[in-house]
């Protein structure tokens, strides 16, 4: 019995895009080159700006960088960036959301972000004043090898956001002149 394909409906909200046509969505490994579905997926942009790509190719990763780009002027009209960001759980039909524009534009239309559920963290230093401004990302292990996040940055006071499904997950926190002794920091999602 042969292996059917999937698709996924990939969607990556980019109001600055609006009027682009030609438009192909390249799925990259993060921080390389290749191109995972073959030479692109032709995509759509709609009048707010939210660009839309059915790949149907096996995925097989769980983290990807999108790329937009126009084959008629052979040029990139987005690169792959750390808010072009698309987590996949895995190959199963859907339709997912890339970048955290494409996330708070879903979760303002619908009341619920994709992927799970919001969950805020207080970053402290070690001497559990909070920390405004500072990047943080989440993985899945303490080598930081599977980031599943945007790098995102803490508020004023000290808050940042993720939309994480239920389970265990490890934060990496960076800002010039703050040290966190643990670093990362295992945490829990239930």
């Amino acid at each position: 019995m042969g292996e059917s394909m999937t698709t996924k409906t990939i969607k990556f909200y980019r109001p600055e895009l609006i009027g682009e046509t030609n438009l192909v969505m390249r799925l990259h490994l993060p921080g390389r080159s290749a191109i995972i579905n073959g030479t692109g997926t032709s995509a759509t942009i709609d009048a707010d700006g939210l660009i839309t790509a059915n790949v149907t190719e096996t995925l097989t990763r769980e983290l990807y960088a999108l790329s937009i780009y126009d084959p008629v002027a052979v040029d990139f009209v987005w690169t792959p960036d750390n808010d072009s960001m698309l987590w996949m759980p895995g190959d199963a039909a859907g339709t997912y959301y890339a970048g955290s524009h494409a996330l708070n534009e879903h979760a303002l239309a619908t009341g619920v972000p994709p992927g799970g559920e919001s969950f805020s963290i207080l970053i402290l230093d070690d001497d559990n004043n909070p920390v405004d401004h500072c990047s943080c990302w989440v993985a899945t292990d303490i080598l930081g090898d599977n980031v599943i996040t945007d790098i995102w940055e803490t508020d004023n006071s000290g808050t940042v956001d993720f939309v994480l499904n239920p389970g265990t997950y490890y934060l990496f926190r960076q800002k010039n002149g703050v040290n966190f002794t643990t670093n990362p920091r295992s945490f829990t999602v239930a």
